[in-house]
């Protein structure tokens, strides 16, 4: 049976959302940082995989905290 999200879940959440953003800004400002038609050097690329690579996990994250909610859930 599904639990509720409690306070806690939900303060985790918000966390997690905020860490979401701040990445996906980081992601952004590696591509932004050249010209539009600069080729891709490895440092900026390095620096927005990395980003990008954090964001996994916190989606994860988020989906597994939605799962133990009966509206989150696909069998519900």
């Amino acid at each position: 049976m599904a639990t509720k999200i409690t306070p806690e879940m939900a303060k985790e959440i918000r966390r997690l959302l905020a860490e979401i953003r701040k990445a996906n800004k980081e992601a952004f400002d590696a591509l932004t940082t050249q010209p539009p038609d600069h080729v891709f050097k490895t440092d900026a690329f390095a620096k927005f995989v990395k980003a990008n690579d954090k964001v996994r996990p916190l989606i994860a994250r988020i989906r597994e905290i939605q799962e133990t909610h009966p509206k989150g859930r696909k069998d519900a």
